[in-house]
């Protein structure tokens, strides 16, 4: 491996400090930010079935107010 110029303790090491330095970042790194886009997808679902929930009620609201506006005023006005 000389003759390539790969040094094998010096690999051997490189090897290892990348695996350190993938799972430190993984722990301080990717779960934080996993979790935060986990929490921020579930607080946009949450506002979607809200949204739904308003649409649904302004469309009884007009239903609503579009049966008494048929019906007329009100007897004895």
């Amino acid at each position: 491996m000389e003759a390539l110029g790969v040094n094998l303790p010096k690999l051997i090491y490189q090897i290892i400090n990348f695996g350190v330095m993938a799972v430190v970042l993984w722990m301080l790194l990717y779960k934080p930010i996993f979790n935060m886009l986990q929490a921020r997808a579930n607080r946009i679902e949450q506002s979607l079935k809200d949204a739904d929930r308003v649409k649904e009620q302004l469309a009884n609201a007009e239903r609503d107010y579009e049966s008494k506006l048929a019906e007329g005023p009100p007897a004895g006005y």
